[in-house]
């Protein structure tokens, strides 16, 4: 910081600081303190370890599949911190997971697949709502970017 004080005989010298208690374990208590519901955390997307969580509801569907990995990687490659949860686990225990996490957007990978369609959700809000595969990756890394 460059930071420097004047000694009694005029020399300058630089501030030396040290501060306790106030570390990265409790920031992140602070945050989740006021940031949570009862379904749990609710990273804001500036400091989320991940901002996205893609869910594949079914790893054994190659479009579903598929489609999750392409945006996995389109999201990778244009700067956004994805998760991709392709575990062989029931829909909704991957959706509970999401939310005890707090990803701070969820992106779905199911049913709608067949119809060009992802489902999302914002951790902060109730409803979910579709995009077109085609255009996802660019509208979700605009969302993201927005609220670094």
């Amino acid at each position: 910081m460059k930071a420097h004080f004047n000694e009694a005989d005029g020399s300058e010298k630089p501030i030396w600081m040290g501060c306790y208690g106030l570390g990265i374990g409790r920031s992140m208590q602070s945050i989740v303190e006021v940031s949570h519901d009862d379904n749990g955390m609710i990273w804001p997307v500036s400091v989320a370890p991940f901002e996205v969580n893609i869910v594949i509801v079914n790893s054994e569907d190659v479009a579903q599949k598929s489609a999750g990995e392409a945006l996995y990687s389109e999201l990778v490659e244009l700067g956004i911190s994805a998760f991709l949860d392709d575990r062989d686990e029931r829909a909704g225990a991957k959706f509970k997971d999401s939310d005890l996490i707090g990803f701070p957007l969820r992106v779905v990978c199911g049913r709608g697949v067949s119809n060009g369609k992802f489902e999302a959700r914002w951790r902060s809000e109730a409803e979910p709502f579709d995009m077109e595969i085609g255009a996802a990756s660019e509208k979700i890394a605009g969302w993201i970017l927005s609220k670094r």
